[in-house]
């Protein structure tokens, strides 16, 4: 902005030039390995263990795979369809088809008998509550596994 301004306005200086650009912190993450990722799974149950394998076999983010609805999910051809909340207020958002692996479909076959709406109710809850409440949770079961 003060470079355009500096021309523009014919300013006689540009009052931050001699500052220098404040260097970002990043954080970066890596990929479980074979054996942290068996450790991770048999540590949960529950909706919890649903969530995981929504994450993993799916690639949803969190908001997306733990607000997933019963009427998002195709059992019979093996398919969950849903418009990611990242691009769902786009005009042009659409509709992502994931097929299901079959361990999470035998998962979401077995945890049907829960109802029509949220596919996981509790955390959905939770999350829509305070979903640091769910970051925690998750944060808490990688730290017990090391």
């Amino acid at each position: 902005m003060w470079k355009v301004l500096y021309k523009a306005a014919a300013l006689k200086s540009n009052p931050w030039v001699e500052l220098e650009n404040k260097l970002l912190a990043t954080h970066s993450r890596r990929e479980l390995t074979l054996e942290e990722l068996y450790k991770v799974c048999a540590a949960v149950s529950g909706e919890m263990r649903l969530l995981f394998a929504v994450g993993l076999y799916c690639g949803l983010w969190l908001g997306d795979a733990v607000l997933l609805k019963w009427s998002n999910i195709d059992l019979k051809r093996g398919l969950v369809m849903t418009v990611p909340q990242k691009t769902a207020r786009r005009p042009n958002g659409k509709v992502v088809r994931i097929p299901l692996h079959p361990t999470l479909l035998a998962m979401l076959t077995e945890a049907r008998g829960n109802g029509d709406g949220d596919v996981m109710p509790e955390l959905a809850e939770l999350y829509q509550r305070d979903d640091t409440g769910l970051v925690k949770r998750i944060r808490t079961v990688f730290e017990g596994c090391g």
